[in-house]
Protein backbone atom coordinates (compact mmCIF):
# COMPACT_ATOMS: atom_id res chain seq x y z
CA UNK A 1 0.00 0.00 0.00
CA UNK A 2 1.22 3.28 -1.01
CA UNK A 3 1.54 6.22 2.16
CA UNK A 4 1.16 9.84 1.00
CA UNK A 5 1.16 12.78 3.12
CA UNK A 6 -2.68 12.95 2.37
CA UNK A 7 -2.95 10.43 5.32
CA UNK A 8 -1.14 12.46 7.58
CA UNK A 9 -3.46 15.61 6.96
CA UNK A 10 -5.99 15.14 9.58
CA UNK A 11 -3.01 15.24 12.11
CA UNK A 12 -1.40 18.31 10.65
CA UNK A 13 -4.93 19.77 10.66
CA UNK A 14 -5.31 18.86 14.15
CA UNK A 15 -2.20 20.51 15.66
CA UNK A 16 -2.59 23.65 13.64
CA UNK A 17 -5.97 23.88 14.91
CA UNK A 18 -4.53 23.44 18.52
CA UNK A 19 -2.13 26.35 18.18
CA UNK A 20 -2.91 29.68 19.91
CA UNK A 21 -4.60 31.96 17.36
CA UNK A 22 -3.00 35.31 16.65
CA UNK A 23 -3.45 38.31 18.25
CA UNK A 24 -4.37 40.23 15.11
CA UNK A 25 -6.84 38.91 12.36
CA UNK A 26 -4.83 38.62 9.06
CA UNK A 27 -6.04 41.70 6.32
CA UNK A 28 -7.02 40.27 3.25
CA UNK A 29 -7.69 42.17 -0.27
CA UNK A 30 -8.24 41.16 -3.69
CA UNK A 31 -7.66 43.26 -7.34
CA UNK A 32 -6.65 42.22 -10.80
CA UNK A 33 -6.18 44.16 -14.12
CA UNK A 34 -3.23 45.03 -16.43
CA UNK A 35 -0.87 45.86 -13.17
CA UNK A 36 1.22 47.35 -15.97
CA UNK A 37 3.37 49.99 -13.13
CA UNK A 38 4.02 47.14 -11.26
CA UNK A 39 2.41 43.59 -10.77
CA UNK A 40 -0.77 43.70 -8.38
CA UNK A 41 1.09 41.74 -5.45
CA UNK A 42 3.91 44.50 -5.26
CA UNK A 43 1.14 47.46 -5.72
CA UNK A 44 -1.26 46.01 -2.36
CA UNK A 45 1.75 44.92 -0.32
CA UNK A 46 2.98 48.70 -0.69
CA UNK A 47 -0.31 50.10 -0.05
CA UNK A 48 -0.48 47.82 3.25
CA UNK A 49 2.37 49.17 4.75
CA UNK A 50 4.51 46.20 4.14
CA UNK A 51 8.35 47.42 2.87
CA UNK A 52 11.35 45.92 4.62
CA UNK A 53 11.28 43.38 2.04
CA UNK A 54 9.58 44.76 -1.22
CA UNK A 55 12.87 44.14 -2.99
CA UNK A 56 12.19 40.24 -2.33
CA UNK A 57 8.59 40.64 -3.47
CA UNK A 58 9.63 42.66 -6.56
CA UNK A 59 11.82 40.01 -7.82
CA UNK A 60 9.69 36.92 -7.63
CA UNK A 61 6.70 39.26 -8.71
CA UNK A 62 8.79 40.43 -11.54
CA UNK A 63 8.27 37.19 -13.77
CA UNK A 64 4.00 37.92 -14.02
CA UNK A 65 4.85 40.92 -16.22
CA UNK A 66 7.99 40.11 -17.56
CA UNK A 67 8.29 40.69 -21.30
CA UNK A 68 5.10 41.83 -21.60
CA UNK A 69 3.34 45.56 -23.11
CA UNK A 70 1.04 47.24 -21.66
CA UNK A 71 -1.16 46.63 -24.53
CA UNK A 72 -0.76 43.02 -24.14
CA UNK A 73 -4.01 40.59 -22.72
CA UNK A 74 -1.75 38.26 -21.03
CA UNK A 75 -0.41 41.16 -18.74
CA UNK A 76 -3.87 41.18 -16.77
CA UNK A 77 -3.77 39.13 -13.57
CA UNK A 78 -5.18 38.75 -10.28
CA UNK A 79 -4.16 38.44 -6.91
CA UNK A 80 -5.98 37.89 -3.49
CA UNK A 81 -3.20 38.76 -1.10
CA UNK A 82 -3.04 38.39 2.50
CA UNK A 83 -0.76 40.38 5.31
CA UNK A 84 -0.46 40.98 9.37
CA UNK A 85 -3.25 43.85 9.76
CA UNK A 86 -1.56 45.29 12.75
CA UNK A 87 2.10 45.25 11.72
CA UNK A 88 2.36 44.26 7.80
CA UNK A 89 5.66 45.58 7.95
CA UNK A 90 6.90 42.73 10.47
CA UNK A 91 5.43 39.24 9.38
CA UNK A 92 4.54 37.72 5.88
CA UNK A 93 3.16 38.87 2.97
CA UNK A 94 1.44 36.23 0.48
CA UNK A 95 -0.18 36.75 -2.54
CA UNK A 96 -1.98 34.10 -4.74
CA UNK A 97 -1.54 35.17 -8.70
CA UNK A 98 -4.12 34.01 -11.36
CA UNK A 99 -2.96 34.73 -14.82
CA UNK A 100 -4.70 34.07 -17.87
CA UNK A 101 -2.74 31.93 -21.14
CA UNK A 102 -4.08 30.95 -24.64
CA UNK A 103 -4.07 27.49 -23.20
CA UNK A 104 -5.47 28.15 -20.12
CA UNK A 105 -4.40 30.00 -16.68
CA UNK A 106 -1.50 29.35 -14.04
CA UNK A 107 -1.71 29.84 -10.60
CA UNK A 108 1.19 30.96 -8.26
CA UNK A 109 1.77 31.50 -4.79
CA UNK A 110 4.26 34.06 -3.64
CA UNK A 111 5.37 34.12 0.24
CA UNK A 112 7.86 36.62 1.66
CA UNK A 113 9.03 37.31 4.83
CA UNK A 114 12.11 38.29 6.70
CA UNK A 115 14.14 36.75 9.72
CA UNK A 116 14.89 38.23 12.96
CA UNK A 117 18.59 39.70 11.42
CA UNK A 118 16.37 41.12 8.76
CA UNK A 119 16.88 38.82 5.83
CA UNK A 120 14.34 38.61 3.55
CA UNK A 121 13.28 35.53 2.01
CA UNK A 122 10.38 34.91 -0.64
CA UNK A 123 8.98 32.01 -2.62
CA UNK A 124 7.02 31.31 -5.60
CA UNK A 125 5.53 27.92 -6.36
CA UNK A 126 3.57 28.06 -9.60
CA UNK A 127 1.07 25.37 -11.09
CA UNK A 128 -0.44 24.71 -14.41
CA UNK A 129 -1.77 21.69 -16.33
CA UNK A 130 0.44 21.20 -19.34
CA UNK A 131 -2.42 18.95 -22.13
CA UNK A 132 0.28 15.98 -22.44
CA UNK A 133 1.59 13.34 -20.16
CA UNK A 134 4.75 14.16 -18.46
CA UNK A 135 7.04 12.04 -20.32
CA UNK A 136 5.98 13.88 -23.59
CA UNK A 137 5.96 17.45 -21.21
CA UNK A 138 9.58 16.61 -19.91
CA UNK A 139 10.86 16.09 -23.40
CA UNK A 140 8.65 18.81 -25.31
CA UNK A 141 8.96 21.44 -23.02
CA UNK A 142 11.75 20.70 -20.06
CA UNK A 143 14.62 18.73 -21.69
CA UNK A 144 16.92 21.89 -20.61
CA UNK A 145 16.48 20.42 -16.96
CA UNK A 146 18.60 17.95 -15.06
CA UNK A 147 16.61 15.04 -13.23
CA UNK A 148 16.73 15.20 -9.90
CA UNK A 149 14.71 12.06 -8.87
CA UNK A 150 10.83 11.31 -8.76
CA UNK A 151 8.62 11.26 -5.74
CA UNK A 152 5.57 9.35 -4.83
CA UNK A 153 7.19 7.06 -7.68
CA UNK A 154 4.96 9.23 -10.61
CA UNK A 155 6.44 12.43 -10.15
CA UNK A 156 9.34 13.83 -11.60
CA UNK A 157 11.35 16.55 -10.28
CA UNK A 158 13.53 18.43 -12.14
CA UNK A 159 16.02 21.61 -11.17
CA UNK A 160 17.29 24.31 -13.40
CA UNK A 161 21.75 23.92 -14.08
CA UNK A 162 22.02 26.35 -11.00
CA UNK A 163 19.43 24.52 -8.71
CA UNK A 164 17.72 27.56 -8.09
CA UNK A 165 14.36 26.69 -9.50
CA UNK A 166 12.99 23.30 -8.86
CA UNK A 167 10.15 21.55 -11.51
CA UNK A 168 7.58 18.80 -10.77
CA UNK A 169 5.93 17.07 -12.97
CA UNK A 170 2.82 14.89 -11.74
CA UNK A 171 0.59 12.92 -13.64
CA UNK A 172 -2.83 13.89 -13.73
CA UNK A 173 -6.01 11.47 -14.47
CA UNK A 174 -6.51 7.64 -14.54
CA UNK A 175 -4.59 7.56 -18.24
CA UNK A 176 -1.60 10.20 -16.87
CA UNK A 177 -2.62 11.95 -20.20
CA UNK A 178 -2.05 15.15 -18.66
CA UNK A 179 0.56 17.23 -16.44
CA UNK A 180 0.15 19.48 -13.08
CA UNK A 181 3.16 21.22 -13.34
CA UNK A 182 4.17 23.42 -10.71
CA UNK A 183 7.91 25.19 -10.46
CA UNK A 184 9.36 26.19 -7.04
CA UNK A 185 11.61 29.00 -6.41
CA UNK A 186 13.34 30.33 -3.13
CA UNK A 187 15.29 33.67 -3.12
CA UNK A 188 17.56 35.03 -0.31
CA UNK A 189 17.71 38.46 -0.54
CA UNK A 190 19.28 41.46 1.90
CA UNK A 191 17.28 44.40 2.62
Amino acid sequence: MRTTARHTLPLAVALVLALPAAHAAPAKGAKQGPGVEEPIPVEMAREAGFQRCIEALELVSDSITEGRTPDDPLLVHGAWSSWHADEPDKRMFVSTVARPFTDGSTLSVITVSHDVGGQCSAMITTSYTEPVACTLARAQTFGSLESAGVLNEDTLVLVTADEGKRFFLAPQGEDGARCLVTSVEVLYVDP
